[in-house]
């Protein structure tokens, strides 16, 4: 039914809850629902960050299927490891241009590695508001109310939530006319599949996202990285030593 045989390579889509005790572990079992299986040949840090890239996709599916990125100027608000997928998601699936919002020049830099836009605070103040605005559609993906409120200002047609909402949003008469607050509509298998395509197809390096690469016993050491934000993405592998 699952259509997986022993021996396939699989990433781990799904979450499976907090309740299911393993993730960091030489070896876990998972349900074959919560997998998918991986080509041949694909190099494990490239599908390692699947499941964030299925919830980045997961907002990105409904601006693709209304045809709102192909050929439009998207914006990207926060670059950290999401908002460096939902970037390169959007320039997947079309988009003229793709401009990342972020104070951090170090989280700029890396958007410009990957092809990206990239833009500071100052610089975003400058942009027009709307009606003409700056950008077609956008996806906050930083969650804080002076975030969301800068791409509504400047966006005309969607702006996405998927960061965690920190505060209320304020929709003002400055977004009556014709802008579009689209919420999170869940994690789904389509989004998973359409991550994965882009990986096995190149367009989505989340191995470039894996800035630091540890054992298990340099947990840490990985966990430091992260909260003094001298890391984007850390990989830890049973195998290294």
């Amino acid at each position: 039914m699952t259509g997986l045989r022993e021996g396939d390579a699989v990433a781990l889509w799904r979450d499976p809850g907090h309740e299911r005790p393993g993730a960091y572990a030489d070896a876990v079992i998972r349900d074959a629902a919560d997998v998918l299986r991986v080509p041949d040949g694909i190099d494990p840090w490239r599908v390692a960050p699947l499941e964030l890239a299925m919830c980045v996709a997961a907002a990105i599916v409904p601006l693709a299927r209304e045809n709102r990125i192909r050929g439009r100027v998207a914006a990207v608000g926060g670059l950290g490891p999401a908002g460096l997928i939902a970037g390169r998601l959007l320039r997947a699936e079309g988009a003229a241009d793709v401009i990342g919002i972020d104070p951090d020049p170090r989280r700029r830099e890396m958007a410009g590695r990957l092809g990206l836009s990239a833009i500071g605070l100052d610089d975003l103040a400058a942009l027009p508001l709307r009606p003409k605005g700056a950008f077609d559609v956008a996806i906050d993906c930083h969650g804080s109310a002076g975030s969301v409120e800068a791409l509504m200002d400047r966006t005309r047609e969607i702006v996405a939530l998927f960061g965690v909402q920190r505060a209320e949003d304020r929709f003002r008469p400055l977004h009556y006319d014709g802008l579009r607050l689209q919420g999170y509509p869940g994690h789904s298998r389509e989004a998973a599949e359409v991550a994965l395509a882009r990986i096995v197809d190149g367009t989505l390096p989340l191995d470039a996202l894996v800035t630091h690469r540890f054992p298990l016993d340099r947990y840490a050491e990985g966990i430091d990285l992260l909260e003094r934000k001298e890391a984007v993405k850390v990989g830890f592998d049973p195998r290294l030593t």
